[in-house]
């Protein structure tokens, strides 16, 4: 558990301003592993993943689930974007971690929840997304490592239909 206590704020970095978002990001709930909503606050921007590959604009209609992975027993942050990349949500709330696998429901400002279904490896989620009754797969998302050079994280981009 100690390594969750050093890993969990480089991974709640990597969706602070590193990515872009505003050095005050609202943390939405995740209904299976209930936490408060809270405010993350991050001051590092020289970890995470290279700018140019946390989320492209997907145009009106998509959006982009954003999953960081970090070796066990570490766990994983969720982001959520809409098409134009603004920070929609962020999983779990707080400081802590998600485990590498579980199903949630993502609460944000879309008018539905994110359906969110993980398992297989740490490093490389196998699962699925459910939005407004359509099914995305993980595999359709294009898998990068998140700019370490120890190979310890990995992230995951998947635009999908969040009309």
């Amino acid at each position: 558990m100690q390594l969750a206590k050093l890993f969990g704020p480089i991974l709640v970095a990597l969706v602070g301003e590193a990515l872009g978002a505003p050095a005050d990001v609202e943390a939405s709930s995740v209904s299976s592993q209930a936490s408060p909503t809270t405010l993350i606050k991050t001051t590092s921007t020289d970890i995470g993943p290279r700018p140019n590959l946390v989320c492209k604009p997907t145009g009106p209609g998509y959006c982009t689930l954003e999953i960081y992975s970090a070796r066990p027993p570490v766990g994983r942050v969720v982001v959520l974007y809409d098409y134009n990349c603004d920070t929609m949500g962020i999983w779990p709330a707080g400081s802590g971690v998600l485990p590498a696998n579980g199903e949630w429901s993502l609460h944000s400002r879309l008018p539905y929840s994110v359906e969110l279904k993980l398992h297989g490896d740490d490093l490389e989620p196998q699962g699925e997304i459910w939005y407004k009754g359509r099914k995305t797969d993980i595999n359709a998302g294009w898998r990068y490592n998140c700019n370490d050079f120890s190979n310890d994280t990995e992230c995951l981009r998947l635009a999908f239909n969040c009309s």
